[in-house]
Order: C-alpha cells, then sequence, then structure tokens
C-alpha cells in the first residue's frame, strides 16, 4: 500500500509499518454508528480530528485486529495515540491534505485488489474519460491543442481539437506515443530536465530540437504529486504564452496529478485482473470454460496470439531485462491490447514475463486456416507489425483455432512454438516476423525434436558424427562441403561457388564424406537424415 500511495498521498505519523501484514478491508468509519472492525482492517477517519475521539478509535480498531487508521493532515501524534500503536501494533497514516476521502478509498482499494471485479470490462472508461475531459477543459482554456503525457511520453488523453496541430503531434495522437526521435532530441537539449525542475510551464522551439518550422512551439507543464513526478502537459502555441495562458497552465496540473493517480491505480487493478483471466483462460480444461462462461469472455471458437520483442536483453526477461526494455514491452502490451481490442470487443491480452499473450474469438470466416492460409489473424497481425514500424524488433505468433475454450493450452503452446519460428527468421520483412503455426509446422517440429534431444542429452551420432570428428583430426572442410551440396540440391556448380572451389574439387570432397561417413550420397533418404541432424544439432 505505502509502496504505491506513500510518496504521493500518505506519511506514517506513528507507529511501524509491517510488510508482512495482511490487509483485507478498507473500512469508512462512522461516528453515528458504534464501530464495528475486523482483522486486517483499514480504517479511513473521515471527520475524526479530535485528538480523544482518535485514541479511542485507535484502541477500538486495534483491539479487533485492524491494522490501519488513516486520518487527515495535520494529525497530532501525542503520547497518548503513540501508545495505541505500539499496544496494537497498528500504524496511524497521515493523508495529504486535498485529498478527497472517495479518491483515497478508490486507490487503496485498486492498489490492494481489494473489492475488484475480474469480470468487468477491461477497457480503462472513467479514468482515462476523465483525463479527456481535462485535456478538452485545458485545450478551452488556453485556446490549444493539448495531450497529457507520462514519464516514458505515451500520450494517455488528448483534446479534441487536434486536426489543427502539426503532423508531429498527430503522429504522436495516432499512435499514442511520441515518436522515439522527438523525444531523444528533448533529452539531449536538456528540455526533459528543465521541464521536470520548474514550476511554472516551459517553452519548447523547434530550434531547441534541430527541427524547422514544420514543429509548432509547445508550452510544457510538470505535473506532481507532492515531490513526485507523474507526467506533463503539452499545449501547441502559435503565438508567445501570455501571462493568463501561463497561469491557467500552471493551475490545471493540480487536477491533472489527482486524475492521474486515479488513472495510475485503476489502471493497475484492471491489469491485474486482466492478467488473471488471460492466464486462467491460457492454463485451458474446464476451470477455462467456467471463467470464460462467468466472466463474459471468450465462449466458441478462439486463437491464442502471441508478441514479443526479438532483440536485445528483452529476451532475458524478469530481472535481467533493463528498465528500458520493460518499458517498451510495456509500450508493446498497450499497442496490442488496442490493435486486438479493435479487432474483437470479447478478445482479452496480458503482459505475462516477457510475452503478451491475446485469447482472440473467431469465425470461421476469420479463422488463421483461411485460404491458403492467409486468414483474417495473420493479415491483421502484418499491419500491426507495419504500424508499429521499427520502434521495436517485434515478432508475432499464432496459434490454431481452437473450437472451445477448454482446449486454449493447446493453441498457447501452438503460438508460444509459432513464435519461436518467427524469432530464427530474417527479421528484415514485416511477413517474416508473423508466424502462424500451421504456415511454420514443419520447423516448429525441428525445434521441439531440438528440445527433445537437449532433455534426454542425446549427442551427435551416425555418419554426420564421424565425418565432423574427420574434420575436428585437422583442417577439415568436409561439413561444410556436405552442408553447402545439400542447400544448393544437389548442383555440384552453385556449391562449388558457395565454397569458392573448382567443381572438381567439390567432388572429390563429396568422394570423401562418402568414404569417411560410410554413407551413399545418392540415397534420398541418406541426404534427408542428414540435413534434418544439421538442423537439430546446428552443425
Amino acid at each position: 500500500m505505502l509502496d504505491d500511495l506513500g510518496l504521493t498521498l500518505l506519511d506514517v505519523v506513528v507507529g511501524r509499518v509491517d510488510p508482512a501484514v495482511e490487509v483485507r478491508a478498507v473500512v469508512i468509519h462512522d461516528p453515528l454508528d458504534p464501530p464495528v472492525y475486523g482483522p486486517g482492517d483499514v480504517v479511513l477517519g473521515v471527520g475524526l480530528a479530535d485528538p480523544e475521539q482518535i485514541v479511542a478509535t485507535a484502541h477500538a480498531l486495534g483491539a479487533a485486529g485492524g491494522v490501519a487508521l488513516l486520518l487527515k493532515q495535520p494529525v497530532e501524534a501525542d503520547d497518548a495515540l503513540a501508545r495505541a500503536a505500539e499496544e496494537h501494533r497498528l500504524v496511524v497514516l497521515g493523508v495529504t491534505h486535498g485529498a478527497s476521502w472517495s479518491r483515497v478509498s478508490a486507490m487503496l482499494a485498486s492498489s490492494l485488489g481489494i473489492g475488484e471485479n475480474p469480470g468487468g470490462t477491461f477497457v480503462e472508461v472513467d479514468d482515462r474519460t476523465d483525463l479527456f475531459s481535462l485535456a478538452n477543459s485545458i485545450a478551452a482554456l488556453i485556446d490549444a491543442p493539448v495531450t497529457i503525457e507520462d514519464l516514458n511520453s505515451r500520450v494517455l488523453a488528448f483534446s479534441a481539437d487536434q486536426g489543427q496541430a502539426d503532423e508531429y503531434r498527430k503522429n504522436a495522437v495516432l499512435g499514442r506515443q511520441v515518436p522515439e526521435d522527438i523525444t531523444l532530441s528533448l533529452k539531449r537539449a536538456g528540455l526533459f530536465d528543465r521541464i521536470y525542475a520548474s514550476d511554472r510551464p516551459v517553452m519548447v522551439n523547434a530550434s531547441d530540437i534541430g527541427l524547422g518550422d514544420e514543429l509548432t512551439p509547445r508550452a510544457v507543464m510538470a505535473v506532481r504529486a507532492g515531490s513526485e513526478l507523474l507526467g506533463t502537459i503539452w499545449a501547441s502555441i502559435s503565438e508567445p504564452l501570455t501571462a493568463e495562458r501561463e497561469q491557467a497552465l500552471t493551475d490545471v496540473a493540480k487536477p491533472a496529478a489527482l486524475l492521474m493517480l486515479r488513472s495510475r491505480f485503476l489502471v493497475r487493478g484492471q491489469d491485474r485482473a486482466r492478467t488473471e483471466t488471460v492466464e486462467k483462460l491460457l492454463a485451458g480444461g474446464i476451470p477455462a470454460r467456467e471463467h470464460a462462461a462467468r466472466f463474459g469472455r471468450v465462449s466458441g471458437a478462439s486463437s491464442v496470439v502471441a508478441t514479443m520483442i526479438r532483440s536485445g536483453d528483452a529476451m532475458l526477461g524478469g530481472a535481467e531485462a533493463s528498465a528500458a526494455t520493460h518499458s517498451e514491452m510495456h509500450r508493446l502490451a498497450s499497442a496490442f491490447a488496442l490493435h486486438v481490442g479493435a479487432m474483437h470487443p470479447h478478445a482479452v491480452t496480458a503482459l505475462l514475463g516477457n510475452t503478451v499473450y491475446a485469447v482472440l474469438p473467431v469465425s470461421p470466416a476469420d479463422s488463421p486456416a483461411g485460404p491458403d492460409a492467409r486468414g483474417t489473424i495473420v493479415t491483421s497481425m502484418r499491419e500491426f507489425i507495419s504500424r508499429i514500424g521499427t520502434r521495436s524488433d517485434v515478432i508475432v505468433g499464432i496459434g490454431s483455432a481452437v473450437s472451445d475454450p477448454t482446449q486454449l493450452a493447446a493453441s498457447r503452446a501452438d503460438a508460444d512454438r509459432a513464435l519461436r519460428v518467427a524469432r530464427a527468421r530474417d527479421p528484415r520483412g514485416v511477413n517474416s516476423r508473423v508466424a502462424f503455426i500451421e504456415d511454420v509446422q514443419a520447423a516448429a517440429l525441428i525445434d521441439q525434436l531440438g528440445d527433445l534431444i537437449v532433455a534426454e542429452n542425446r549427442s551427435l551420432s551416425g555418419p554426420l558424427a564421424r565425418i565432423t570428428a574427420h574434420d575436428a583430426e585437422g583442417d577439415g572442410k568436409l561439413v561444410a562441403t556436405l552442408r553447402a551440396w545439400l542447400d544448393a540440391f544437389g548442383d555440384v556448380a552453385k556449391a562449388s561457388g558457395e565454397m569458392y572451389v573448382h567443381p572438381n574439387t567439390l567432388r572429390y570432397r563429396l568422394k570423401r564424406i562418402s568414404q569417411v561417413g560410410g554413407i551413399d550420397l545418392d540415397d534420398p533418404e541418406t541426404r534427408f537424415e542428414l540435413m534434418l541432424q544439421m538442423r537439430v544439432f546446428g552443425t
């Protein structure tokens, strides 16, 4: 709780915070009714100001096993209150002045996972709607298009008048992300540091970041809750900032902070619910069907689609991935959720580890196994890759369509296998970065065979092992020659060109390969077995 709210809303008045304590409920103190508290309760001391009443409430709460009492600042931390906190191992927290109890209650419930409805809609409505309304209000106040952005330059909300904005702003709004080249230029120029250090709007001109007149000047206001930075408000203005407009931008930072805090905690609660839903669906079996029916998610045919960032330390996942990569993965998850949500209103997505999964309902007409195995999902995923461009080296794996949620574990396994195949492909083409399991079955089977060999601790044997050992005894080229010849489908001229040797030299080496390996290279089964071994063992 304090990890989420401590820097912005709460301060410890008396008592010791025990991270191991379990919070079970958020209760509002009612002075007109006798208090009924229970173990693990956090009590909001609405209207509590009298020191004697505060101490009495602390004793009543502590005796019932409650864990925390929240009071509006300023709070007088006298000896009686300190003794009550110590006696009952209770912590008394001060709520920052100006924060409404209703919002504190909502944020606590979201932060602690209390009172959530995991079956509800996963589209951010109230919090994002509030931010959009605020953006429109700011735009009306200062007569300029406005965006509200987080610290990663994600566009959280924007005013409706973006038609008069420049192309950089339009691209940011469409992609819900400020273009990377702009953010890098802002960082290099030290403008983010200036913005974050100022308590007044800061002007950003095109010349500050090496751009021409195509960028309209921006007035930028940092949004803070106490000392914590939450984001920024960007107003696109073509005229000098008047004192009235500057003051308006300064004043709206406070309500923006409250809305951004509320958005943060609502989104966290939604993320937890979404993740739980996706995990249960991907596990398959009867529980998946029950969960889907209970919360109105997928009920008929569906496919699992997986996407991830292929390059860099994103492949490591967990604590080994850098903070920048984690941020990029969350941006990918957000963009992917928007994309699949547009495809089907009941699609559900979540970031699990270093992979974003979507459970996507499909109709027979939309099945991935459409004409030429290029159905709607495959086409849509290629469009997704094209839209996000080169910001990330993103790959997509598509599992087979299954008729019932009980079978989703199989579709998830297919999506993971397809993702592995996409990861090994040439990344330069959009088509190569999207793999549908039914298109890449052979490659996926070879990957599975490789996994089996590793699991059983198998080593290379047979003719290829003898040829490899012969090469190891000297500076041999037999394995490389065999690979070039097999890749050329037996075309000696082509293979010799790849090896930069005379065709007769290559023919001699092929003869030596037959002798050393004890094989007949004219036998198609032998050639297939050699190619398979080379692929699986990486020789």
